[in-house]
């Protein structure tokens, strides 16, 4: 069964490709940092799990719901346009989300939440895990087109290495996936990994798996340099050890958000510090 047989809310359905310009535009009205790429590989990735809301044929609100470790989901890209707020319908598209991933078989829901999302998420039954930031590097401009077109993938991944950067199968394909598009980077050092890729307004970083300090302030050190003085993005959870590294490489916090579950006890933190998580779309 496909998301778009299962929701039967009217002005509720599953987004297409054709929605991606319309799509675009809510993220870029929220001054997020999707790329028409990044909709693209979200209504490749997993397309039952992308819903949008369309009144009077625009579409005015959209949510995504991917898969996220071991029999979960992450939801992501809640949006709203702006003239369309205060009508309900961000509360009607996550509720529509909500049921669509116990539809399709996961059995808890993740999420990051910013100060303003977390009271209405915790009277969906959301309880908090632990915060979330968003760092970033300002440079000298924002994500520049001659870099991304230049950047390619450094290096490969495969078999046990690939395991490295992974969680869940879905992991695993999402990685695949992203590395086939043009401008994204892999970094590699001594078994230590990192995904180098670029927005609308910043490159950004993730994931990353590292075991060491120097291995991770290389890995940061080397996607600076390909960035070329561009803004860089990276999000993480709240780590001593990982903050200063990232303060001493001219990171600064930029967002605060809560990491939020729905249907388990709780979400548990990276067993190591230097883990840079995919985004807030994507957990």
């Amino acid at each position: 069964m496909t998301g778009e047989q299962i929701i039967a809310t009217e002005n509720i359905s599953r987004a297409t490709i054709a929605d991606t310009r319309s799509l675009l535009n809510l993220s870029t009205l929220a001054n997020w940092n999707q790329l028409e790429q990044d909709w693209l590989r979200l209504l490749g990735f997993y397309p039952d799990g992308c819903l949008r809301m369309a009144v009077a044929g625009n579409v005015v609100a959209s949510s995504t719901i991917m898969p996220y470790m071991e029999n979960g989901a992450w939801l992501g890209m809640v949006l709203v346009h702006p003239d369309s707020r205060g009508k309900g319908h961000g509360k009607a598209i996550v509720s529509a989300a909500l049921e669509l991933a116990k539809k399709l078989g996961f059995s808890w829901v993740g999420l990051d939440a910013t100060d303003a999302g977390r009271p209405v998420y915790q009277k969906l039954g959301f309880a908090d895990c632990f915060p979330v930031k968003r760092w970033r590097r300002t440079g000298n401009g924002k994500c520049g087109r001659r870099q991304m077109e230049a950047t390619s993938s450094q290096g490969t991944l495969v078999g046990h290495e690939l395991g490295d950067l992974e969680s869940s199968p879905a992991d695993r394909r999402w990685i695949e996936y992203l590395l086939q598009e043009k401008g994204t980077s892999l970094l590699t050092r001594s078994g230590s990994h990192a995904l180098l890729r670029p927005g609308r307004e910043a490159w950004h970083v993730g994931p990353v798996k590292s075991g060491t300090t120097e291995d991770f302030g290389h890995l940061l050190h080397e996607a600076c340099a390909l960035c070329s003085g561009d803004q860089i993005y990276l999000d993480c959870f709240s780590h001593p050890g990982l903050d200063r590294a990232l303060e001493s490489a001219g990171f600064e916090p930029f967002r605060h958000l809560t990491r939020m579950v729905l249907g388990r006890a709780a979400l548990p933190e990276p067993e190591v510090p230097w883990e840079i998580y995919k985004g807030f779309e994507w957990g």
